[in-house]
């Protein structure tokens, strides 16, 4: 048996395996595709049982057409910034462990024919195929949990708050409590016959879609400091047949070419040394905290969000030029002036909800 063993031991490949997706090191794990950074060159293989729900959602993580071809519909998408703020997010989420920034939760909420599911999907085919991407609100705990720990560094897309079984003040529980997990980074603790369960972990991006607002809907302050929310109408009409006529081209092109851009960006990401990364975060977070001081209740948090989707717009934007996009127009800046301006102005809309704070007012 022992001469069996050594002379097999040679012949049988070995493989490095990986129950979810994200960073290994300085490399990427996309769906079944590893993304080897600089210095990484031990391959890792997903592996998940044929009955786990982890296998379908990995299929989703894949790529057809060009990136050319997705560029064609985003370069048409910039009069929308908006919808290209949400893009810039959902690349945003692997950057998140790259320079030590906390998740946060995205959010299109605005009424039903504007365009927010749409939105969210173009956001999905920057890594993935849209829908398949996504799952709705009407999800267990411990669902979500497993969820963001097999995406670990992925955005994570929920459409439509209303497909909760929850209503009410339950609903908003749930919601806030939704936004709490996902920025914390972690599974509750659970234990197991003799010991402890391994607790689930994660740094990603929340996304979420829905006629009203998770921002300010409870009482907790804390969610809307881990929260970027978009109610303006992404793409200025506001009826299903102008938004229909705008959008249909933009996002056929995109929905027909997914997961092209996200893992050219992944690649850069691991090009750059992630001192680099760190000190391009922390310099814009410093510019967007002087610009939201005084004038937001949350500018501390709020600036190092708007500093993440700043940086990442920059790595996209110089992918899609070395690969042939007309970036000349694309500003990341500027899309997130009109984003901080935004905060700003549902900050004050939405009045106090802190409640040590709200007794003195």
């Amino acid at each position: 048996l022992s001469e069996f063993v050594s002379y097999n031991r040679a012949r049988i490949p070995m493989q490095m395996t990986a129950s979810r997706m994200g960073w290994f090191d300085n490399s990427f794990l996309l769906g079944h595709t590893w993304i080897a950074g600089d210095g990484d060159s031990v391959m890792r293989e997903l592996v998940a049982g044929p009955a786990d729900g982890a296998t379908k959602l990995a299929k989703a993580y894949t790529g057809v057409g060009t990136l050319a071809g997705w560029a064609s519909g985003f370069d048409k998408l910039l009069l929308y910034p908006f919808a290209v703020v949400g893009i810039m997010a959902a690349v945003a989420s692997p950057l998140l462990g790259r320079v030590g920034c906390q998740s946060f939760a995205f959010e299109w909420a605005s009424p039903t024919g504007t365009g927010k599911t749409t939105c969210m999907r173009m956001a999905e085919s920057v890594f993935g195929k849209p829908i398949d991407c996504e799952a709705s609100w009407d999800n267990t705990k411990v669902s979500f949990e497993r969820k963001a720990s097999f995406l670990c560094n992925l955005p994570m897309f929920l459409d439509d708050t209303k497909t909760s079984d929850a209503s009410g003040d339950k609903l908003a529980q749930a919601l806030e409590w939704a936004i709490y997990r996902a920025v914390s980074g972690e599974g509750r603790g659970r234990g197991k016959p003799g010991g402890m369960d391994i607790t689930a972990q994660w740094n990603l991006i929340l996304f979420s879609t829905g006629e009203e607002p998770i921002y300010g809907l409870g009482q907790a302050g804390g969610a809307r400091a881990r929260l970027i929310s978009i109610q303006a109408p992404p793409f200025h009409a506001v009826t299903d047949g102008e938004v229909s006529r705008i959008v249909a081209p933009i996002a056929d092109a995109m929905y027909a070419n997914h997961g092209t851009l996200g893992p050219a960006v992944v690649q850069l990401m691991s090009q750059v040394p992630a001192d680099v990364l760190r000190q391009a975060w922390q310099k814009a977070r410093d510019k967007w905290l002087t610009y939201l001081s005084g004038q937001h209740s949350a500018a501390d948090r709020v600036s190092s969000h708007i500093a993440l989707i700043e940086v990442a717009g920059k790595l996209m934007k110089k992918v899609l030029v070395d690969n042939g996009s007309d970036g000349v127009i694309f500003d990341p800046e500027g899309i997130c002036t009109l984003l901080a301006d935004a905060m700003i102005d549902l900050d004050k809309q939405t009045g106090i909800t802190d409640p040590v704070l709200r007794s003195f007012a």
